[in-house]
């Protein structure tokens, strides 16, 4: 027996006086008794360093009787190594209590017992005081930290089980009070043992109230929880509570004493490792983010995040207790500004990134989010008023797997009563949302002029996204980049977001003129840049009673033009014209605007539309509020080959027509020259050769004035035209020919 536990104790004790009747110790190489207490939104838990009792040859104080205070903003945290002082090999002896006052310590060599008294202090068991100085308001309640209070280690044990038992024989006990004191003993599951209740050895049942091991101890904190049960409470308002703390090892605990005198002997030398930590429930703070991924609205600030737009303002997180109607305004500070946002997180009041919103307040905004807010401006803690310039509500109580809390500020809106702020919490996924605006717009005084993109025009309207029509304080304001010509914004990830265009600076639905429903979201270069191509409805948008539709889509588009310059030259009516696109087999119809000489209108269609058999249409009104068109060109399943001019050839309600190649144009309406001389020549032609070529060929009549060819290879440089008559007999001679260079353009007017 000696020769076992020398071998096991060897290399921890240097001064052990063994005997048969003295087996049963358990040596405490390490403890870290560490008492921690924190209290209100400016005060949190950290780990400390630990105690390290080695022996007992230097005294440990019998009674450490000091106190520490609570106070609103600061931070409690008691470190018990402070007061332990070092000594050698200290010794927890084999005891017994029934109620944590009276000890009792097994004689040598017999059945009696002796009761300890002062000089057992820190010797054969912990014996530890301290006040608690609560300078606060309010009164809270403490539980434990930890469950894992106790841990048993030995290198010369592989049994877990047998170490288990040793930690299930370890007590711990808390006396809260002094006149009328409450004691409960605990140990790190519930049951009941029989501990010695006199020096002759008698017994009593007791029991034991488990720390939570297996997570289910009402003493136990634990965030998820509804407390009914604590191990102690300090109350507000000055007054000092007194807390006395024993630890020992409980010789009567019922699984021990079934262990066999084998295994109890094992457990000689093994090491019994304390930590124990009190926390009440806003001692467990949470750390809260604040991700500013806006745009400004201020003029001088626009496209930079609201939160950077006034160096004398501050961000804050503002809560109000509902039961006590008490205000905690929590200062904020950024740790990043490099990225999409700027991160800011809950601060001490020296500016310090520290976690300041306590568990009881996070528990509580899950209850009623409107409880809480972030707010941009300044605040003035003497007379407890802010000065929002920018405030964010928390609408829902959302939390991520990785237990942080992370709103993200996507937008600021005008409200009437100021600016209010849009974000979304923690695992809602959030995108920057692009929108380039290549619609053609009218004037409402002068329609057929501009050309222009309309949202942006001379900085009328503002655009929002939303997720369904409405537009509101949940909706993203967008601001418009002129660097890179797209309108900018970050929203929700969903499938189908809403553009919405607004001509006035106030956002209402009732004020939308123009909404764009993109559906099907397509990353196309990389980026989610939704175009606007166009908008249907009976007038322009400044006209609208109703809601305009929005055309658009997520792919590439091109610019497509109508020229009506070989219909009518001299054109300068009020008409209005549209092109529809077959778009995956959806008809869709966009508004075209004048871009030149008032003879050509273009829109922005999707691109390659029409190349592959979907046929184009064009359609003319003859007014601006016409719902009926008076014309229309289609041109059939023709492909344009890279043309993006459609050339109206002939505006006839039965036989309109038009191509996409058109050559050379001859005007013959000077003067009436050709046909004034030749309208008499019956079967007169106008033809062309090309380069000097015998062969000609027909050209296309417009009218009694005017032709067309259609288009040439690169390599013509110059065309002759003639004018012959056909006979019976054949081709009589030419009755005049011209000639010209193309290098000049295809036009050609004949003047003689």
């Amino acid at each position: 027996m000696k020769e076992k536990f020398t071998n096991i104790s060897k290399n921890l004790f240097s001064k052990i006086k063994n005997s048969k009747k003295n087996t049963i110790i358990s040596v405490v190489a390490l403890v870290q008794c560490v008492i921690l207490l924190g209290v209100m939104t400016y005060s949190w838990i950290e780990s400390a360093s630990s105690l390290i009792i080695k022996g007992n040859d230097m005294p440990i104080s019998s009674n450490l009787n000091y106190r520490f205070d609570i106070k609103d903003g600061a931070t409690n945290m008691v470190d018990l190594s402070t007061y332990f002082r070092p000594t050698a090999l200290y010794q927890m002896a084999h005891a017994s209590s029934p109620d944590a006052e009276s000890f009792y310590f097994k004689k040598d060599g017999a059945t009696t017992y002796r009761k300890g008294d002062t000089t057992d202090y820190n010797t054969s068991y912990y014996n530890i005081d301290f006040q608690v100085h609560n300078e606060t308001a309010k009164s809270y309640v403490y539980y434990f930290n930890k469950a894992d209070i106790f841990d048993v280690t030995s290198d010369e044990i592989e049994d877990e089980n047998l170490l288990k038992v040793a930690e299930g024989a370890m007590r711990i006990s808390v006396t809260a009070g002094t006149t009328s004191s409450t004691t409960r003993i605990y140990s790190i599951d519930t049951h009941s043992y029989k501990p010695v209740n006199n020096i002759s050895g008698a017994v009593t049942t007791n029991n034991v109230t488990s720390t939570g091991l297996s997570g289910n101890s009402e003493y136990r904190y634990d965030s998820n929880t509804d407390f009914n049960q604590f191990v102690f409470s300090s109350t507000g308002g000055g007054d000092d509570t007194k807390i006395n703390i024993k630890i020992w090892f409980e010789e009567k605990d019922s699984e021990y004493l079934n262990l066999t005198a084998d295994e109890k002997e094992a457990l000689m030398g093994a090491t019994v490792k304390i930590n124990f930590q009190f926390v009440n429930t806003e001692s467990n703070f949470q750390t809260f983010f604040f991700d500013d991924y806006t745009y400004s609205i201020a003029e001088d600030h626009e496209g930079q995040h609201v939160t950077s737009e006034d160096q004398t303002k501050q961000m804050y997180f503002y809560f109000k207790d509902k039961a006590t109607n008490v205000v905690s305004v929590v200062p904020m500070t950024t740790i990043t500004t490099t990225g999409d946002a700027i991160r800011w997180v809950t601060a001490s009041d020296e500016g310090e990134a520290t976690p300041r919103i306590s568990d009881a307040m996070r528990k509580s905004l899950a209850t009623d989010p409107s409880q809480g807010y972030f707010f941009y401006g300044t605040y003035n803690a003497g007379t407890n008023v802010t000065n929002i310039q920018y405030k964010w509500n928390i609408t829902a109580p959302a939390v991520n797997d990785a237990n942080t809390y992370i709103f993200k500020a996507l937008s600021v809106n005008q409200l009437s009563s100021g600016a209010s702020g849009y974000g979304v919490w923690d695992d809602t996924e959030i995108e920057l949302w692009e929108f380039k605006d290549e619609t053609s717009a009218a004037t409402t005084n002068d329609y057929n002029k501009g050309g222009y993109q309309f949202i942006n025009n001379a900085g009328q309207g503002r655009l929002y996204i939303t997720e369904g029509t409405s537009v509101n304080n949940t909706s993203t304001r967008m601001y418009y980049d002129s660097t890179t010509g797209t309108w900018k914004g970050y929203f929700k990830k969903v499938e189908t977001p809403v553009f919405n265009y607004i001509s006035t600076n106030t956002y209402s639905t009732a004020n939308v003129k123009v909404r764009w429903t993109a559906s099907d979201p397509a990353v196309y270069e990389d980026k989610k840049v939704y175009t606007a191509v166009g908008y249907e409805g009976t007038n322009t948008p400044n006209e609208q009673t109703s809601v305009a539709s929005g055309v658009g889509l997520w792919g590439p588009v091109e610019r497509i033009m109508l020229s009506t310059e070989l219909v009518d030259a001299s054109m300068d009516k009020g008409f209005r014209y549209k092109v529809s696109v077959l778009v995956n087999g959806t008809r869709r119809y966009y508004y075209m605007t004048k871009t030149r000489n008032d003879l050509t209108w273009g829109v922005y269609v999707p691109k390659d539309a029409g190349t592959t058999g979907d046929a184009i249409q064009f359609q003319r009104f003859n007014s601006v509020t016409a719902e009926s068109a008076s014309g229309k060109w289609n041109d059939g399943n023709a492909l344009r080959d890279g043309s993006s001019t459609f050339y109206a050839t002939n505006m006839n309600a039965a036989t309109s027509s038009g191509q996409w190649h058109i050559g050379v144009f001859v005007d013959g309406t000077a003067d009436n020259v050709v046909y004034d001389v030749l309208s008499t020549v019956e079967n007169s032609k106008l033809e062309y050769s090309v380069d000097g070529g015998a062969t000609y060929a027909e050209m296309n009549t417009l009218d009694n004035r005017r032709w067309f060819t259609n288009d040439f290879a690169d390599t013509v440089t110059n065309i002759t035209y003639r004018w012959t008559a056909y006979t019976g007999e054949g081709i009589s001679p030419a009755v005049f020919s011209y000639g010209h260079s193309l290098e000049n353009g295809i036009y050609f007017n004949i003047t003689e």
